[in-house]
C-alpha cells in the first residue's frame, strides 16, 4: 500500500511541523507542564492493555513508557511493572514526573529524557513499550515516524509487546466529526485531497491556545506500516480492547484516535 497524501501543504503552512519550536513550545512551557502533570486517568483501551499485561506477568517486565508526559499513565502502570522507565523528549515534563512521584516507594521506577527517534537504550532491552496518547504523531513526518518505530522494535525483546495510539484519518471524514468539519475545512483548505489518501497532516486539535497539525492515518495503513518495519501480530483495538487485525474502511469512523498492539 503506497502512503498517498504524505502531507497537506496548506496545513503545514498554517502550522509548523509538530516538533519545530512553535509547536513543541507548549510541552516545554510552565502552563503545558502543569496541565499534563495534572492528568491521571486511563483510556478504556489502556485499561484493557494493563489488565492483559498484568495477566502476562507485568510484575516481571521491564517497561518503557515513552512520551510519558506528566505521568498520566505512570499512576497506573508503574506500581505493577518489574522495572519502569518513563521517558519524554521534554525535560520540564520529565522533571515534573520526578517531582510528582518523588514520595512514591518505587525504587524500580525512574524518568529520563529521550527522543523516540534515537532511544538511548540497548537492543532487546524492554519487555513492553507503551507510547500513549498519540505520541507517535508528535515525532515529525513519515521518516521520523518510521525511525521511531524501528527504534522501538530495536529496544524491545523479540516477541514482546508494543502498544501505542495514533490519530485516525477515517474519523476526519466520518459522521462523528460533523460538528468540527467547518472549522477543520477552514484550517485545511486542501482537506478534500486526503479523502482517498492513506495518511496526511491535518490541523485539527487545540494544544494550549493554538491549533496544531498532526499526522492522521487510516487503520489498515497503520497496520501495514508496522508490518513494514518488522512488527508482527499487529492489530487495531476497539475501546474495550477487542482486537481487529484486518479493519475494513469505515470500521473505526467514529473514533478520533485508535490504539494498536503488536509484537517485536
Amino acid at each position: 500500500m503506497a502512503f498517498a497524501g504524505r502531507g497537506n501543504d496548506d496545513a503545514v503552512r498554517l502550522r509548523l511541523p509538530f516538533l519545530e519550536p512553535d509547536n513543541a513550545r507548549y510541552y516545554l512551557s510552565e502552563r503545558g507542564v502543569a496541565e499534563y502533570a495534572s492528568y491521571g486517568h486511563l483510556m478504556e483501551s489502556e485499561g484493557a492493555v494493563l489488565e492483559l499485561l498484568r495477566a502476562e506477568g507485568l510484575g516481571r517486565m521491564r517497561m518503557l513508557d515513552l512520551g510519558v508526559g506528566g505521568g498520566r499513565t505512570t499512576v497506573h502502570y508503574a506500581p505493577h511493572a518489574g522495572e519502569y522507565i518513563g521517558a519524554d523528549f521534554s525535560e520540564p515534563l520529565v522533571q515534573a514526573c520526578r517531582e510528582r512521584f518523588r514520595d512514591e516507594q518505587w525504587p524500580h521506577a525512574r524518568f529520563e529524557v529521550a527522543d523516540a527517534r534515537h532511544l538511548p537504550y540497548p537492543d532487546d532491552h524492554f519487555d513492553f513499550v507503551l507510547f500513549s496518547w498519540n505520541g507517535i504523531d508528535a515525532v515529525g513526518g513519515l521518516e521520523d515516524r518510521l525511525r521511531a518505530f524501528r527504534e522501538i522494535r530495536r529496544v524491545l525483546k523479540p516477541g514482546h509487546r508494543f502498544v501505542f495510539s495514533a490519530h485516525n484519518l477515517e474519523y476526519v471524514f466520518g459522521p462523528a466529526s460533523l460538528p468540527r468539519r467547518l472549522l477543520r475545512r477552514t484550517l485545511n483548505p486542501r482537506l478534500a485531497s486526503l479523502r482517498d489518501a492513506d495518511w496526511g497532516v491535518v490541523v485539527d486539535e487545540r494544544v494550549g491556545l493554538k491549533y496544531e497539525s498532526h499526522p492522521y492515518i487510516r487503520p489498515a495503513a497503520q497496520l501495514e506500516q508496522l508490518r513494514g518495519v518488522g512488527f508482527t501480530e499487529c492489530v487495531a483495538l476497539r475501546p474495550d480492547g477487542t482486537e481487529v487485525p484486518d479493519p475494513r474502511p469505515g470500521d473505526f469512523a467514529t473514533r478520533h484516535w485508535l490504539y494498536y498492539r503488536c509484537r517485536a
